[in-house]
């Protein structure tokens, strides 16, 4: 009997690279991982550091091939999937020239409103399928230009992560998905090409993006330099892949009409499938889908799991201590003291604002809060308090998409929330609507290893590519009894932030402490 080909994963995220080796039915082989740090400089202003990121991702490799599970020699292919809208100035062949901005950097708000100054919300959204916002890659061009003008005048070419991951593997040159391309904030959505005037505002051209190939495309091999730093068998075909939020689209199946996503990861994202550029859906973005000829439309709250691990380092000692000592996962510590809680934690509500407010609200000035805070509030109230903070969010979402006739099917959720059966109840009892799990909840990184199946021949197509290794093994129906609490505690959860937004979130904002000026 034919042994099956391993499909490898590259998956770079905000805080850790990770490997993973599939065989092409989509059971899972092996993984690495290797965490790396965020730098915040000041408020609002978060890089992180190239070389730390491209040595993580080495080393997760190493890990991952290097374990006594993985046959190299059945090695068929290398797909990538990262983090998006990130900012990365660099020479013509790709070599940085400066740190990274992060995603979750928002300093180039003064940026943001010159461009709303030179076009309207609306004009800008018709082109490029996303609102104005400072985390695009275009208001962040624009800061480097006006503050760090050596920077913008050395910079040949501006990059994500994606393409430097790729050249570090041994790519043949510069490339970029269609759907990693529209985050960018100068990309023309409908007719999938670059808008002229707006890479005029930027002073730049398509050539500094790098050639624009499907994802699932192979653009060379493994080079001997990285073949030792990694473990990865040198000529191995190396494939783009996409951004995260695509990939996690491909790892779950959601490429027909109405096929929904949730992904509760650092960021939380929701994508709907549709046929049609809808460009009407003003507080969505709207991007193109990794399937040619489709697009997604959805919203992203910016600290979903995130905000559980804030909870842990801020909150958790307990566990952790318990976690050290006995050899448990302090996650799944957290998750049992979550569960002494009772739907709604006694009136306790979480807004997870802790990186400021995405779609479809995109306030950079929205915080997090706890409200309703009373005497017999417990650890525990607060700790499960965050899970259904997050799950609201993405509620809300979800009740805007209603809201615009969306058509919503199926719903299927990944990231690390799905792996607490906790976690998971609470989404579909919050949502009002089944949600699925599938075999693999690493979802960002199945989607890369379809996507380099397909560039490298083993699948002839990203559905065949799914239709092997995505599988659906449970589905999670609301408890008829909590949809109505649950929708009561939404309508709370909207009311509150109504009331904190915009004056007590500029209050807080004026407040708080600067790291460059203390007070």
């Amino acid at each position: 009997m034919a042994m099956k080909r391993l499909l490898v994963a590259i998956d770079i995220g905000t805080t850790g690279a990770r490997c993973m080796i599939f065989d092409e039915s989509g059971l899972r082989i092996a993984s690495g991982y290797q965490e790396y740090g965020v730098i915040a400089l000041r408020k609002g202003w978060v890089e992180q550091s190239l070389p730390e990121i491209l040595q993580a991702m080495e080393k997760a490799c190493r890990s991952a091939v290097g374990s006594s599970e993985v046959e190299s020699s059945l090695i068929a292919s290398v797909g990538l999937s990262t983090q998006q809208c990130v900012t990365c100035p660099a020479d013509a062949k790709g070599e940085p020239i400066r740190q990274m901005l992060s995603w979750q950097d928002v300093r180039a708000s003064h940026e943001a409103e010159m461009i709303e100054r030179r076009m309207t919300s609306a004009g800008f959204k018709a082109i490029t399928g996303v609102p104005i916002t400072p985390q695009s890659t275009l208001a962040k061009i624009l800061w480097l230009r006006e503050n760090e003008p050596d920077v913008y005048d050395d910079a040949e070419t501006w990059l994500q992560i994606h393409q430097l991951a790729l050249l570090r593997l041994g790519a043949e040159g510069l490339y970029v998905d269609e759907h990693e391309c529209s985050m960018y904030g100068m990309w023309n959505v409908s007719e999938l090409t670059w808008d002229p005037a707006l890479l005029d505002l930027a002073g730049l051209t398509p050539a500094c993006f790098g050639e624009v190939v499907p994802g699932g495309t192979q653009v060379g091999t493994v080079s001997q330099a990285a073949a030792a730093a990694t473990g990865l068998p040198a000529g191995t075909p190396l494939c783009v892949g996409s951004g995260d939020a695509g990939c996690g689209m491909v790892g779950m199946g959601a490429v027909e009409r109405g096929d929904v996503s949730i992904t509760i990861g650092t960021a939380g994202a929701v994508l709907i499938t549709s046929d049609v550029p809808r460009l009407d859906l003003a507080e969505f973005l709207i991007q193109n889908h990794v399937v040619p000829g489709r697009w997604s439309a959805g919203g992203v709250t910016l600290a979903a799991a995130s905000a559980y691990r804030w909870f842990r380092d801020v909150f958790g000692q307990v566990e952790i201590a318990a976690a050290q000592r006995d050899g448990a996962e302090v996650f799944e510590l957290l998750n049992e003291l979550c569960a002494n809680a009772p739907a709604g934690c006694n009136g306790l509500v979480f807004l997870p604002y802790l990186n400021s407010a995405g779609s479809p609200r995109w306030n950079p000035e929205a915080k997090g809060a706890f409200l309703g805070i009373a005497q017999d509030h417990e650890r525990s109230h607060f700790a499960r308090a965050v899970m259904e903070g997050v799950a609201l969010e993405v509620q809300d979402i979800l009740t805007r998409a209603q809201d615009y006739d969306l058509e919503v099917e199926s719903i299927r959720v990944g990231g690390g929330a799905s792996r607490s059966p906790l976690w998971t109840q609470i989404q579909a009892n919050i949502y009002g609507r089944s949600v699925q799990l599938l075999k693999e909840v690493e979802t960002s990184a199945l989607g890369a290893a379809i996507l380099g199946g397909v560039g490298a021949g083993v699948f002839s197509s990203t559905e065949e590519g799914i239709d092997a290794m995505v599988e659906v093994t449970q589905t999670i129906d609301p408890e008829p009894s909590q949809v109505p609490f649950y929708q009561a505690l939404y309508e709370a959860y909207t009311s509150a932030y109504s009331a904190l937004a915009p004056s007590v979130f500029a209050q807080l904002n004026g407040l708080a402490s600067d790291p460059e000026n203390p007070r």
